[in-house]
């Protein structure tokens, strides 16, 4: 949800969250809808709420709002999927430097890949870079930090990082001849 034009900077704020869950029973009746206002709500249990982090970001016009590492089947190879989400009112040209570190010694340098020119429309922009990792080390899932910065000629508008591992499994034949196939080893 986006409060930009609720939040004053430099001012204290209060950010209330109200959970609502009508209808919520205790028993395993569920075949009775309820009206609430003009809506009818489905039966449900009444176990609910805000049961995971809640963080508030204050983010640039230009900004990544995800990163997500893919897996590939060459193991040493994994896809970036980044979404930038760009608010300006025109569309921006930006330049994405991806860098994956090993996790734990962050100066070791496993793979680095510049995109330049990018075009990023007003809104949400979907950007995938393969990177190619041989020095990689498998089957650790927090081996490795992908680091992605977002510029543009003027200015460095934003960056996020991931945290992932290397690895892949596939099954392998059908039926009794099947395995299980664990980065190239059987």
């Amino acid at each position: 949800m986006d409060i930009t034009e609720a939040v004053k900077p430099g001012e204290e704020q209060l950010l209330a969250v109200r959970v609502t869950h009508p209808g919520g029973n205790f028993h395993w009746q569920d075949f009775t809808e309820m009206n609430w206002g003009s809506y009818q709500i489905p039966p449900g249990r009444s176990f609910g709420g805000i049961i995971g982090r809640v963080r508030l970001d204050a983010v640039s016009p230009l900004f990544i709002s995800d990163i997500y590492m893919q897996n590939q089947p060459e193991y040493t190879k994994v896809k970036a999927i980044l979404t930038v989400n760009n608010t300006l009112m025109n569309t921006e040209k930006g330049q994405l430097m991806f860098i994956v570190a090993e996790k734990e010694n962050p100066s070791r340098i496993i793979a680095r890949k510049d995109l330049k020119n990018v075009i990023l429309q007003r809104g949400e922009n979907t950007i995938t870079m393969d990177l190619n990792c041989p020095n990689a080390k498998l089957w650790n899932p927090d081996c490795c930090t992908c680091r992605v910065e977002l510029k543009s000629a003027k200015r460095i508008w934003d960056a996020d990082s991931r945290t992932f591992g290397f690895r892949w499994f596939e099954p392998t034949g059908i039926g009794k001849d099947a395995q299980l196939r664990l980065n190239g080893q059987r």
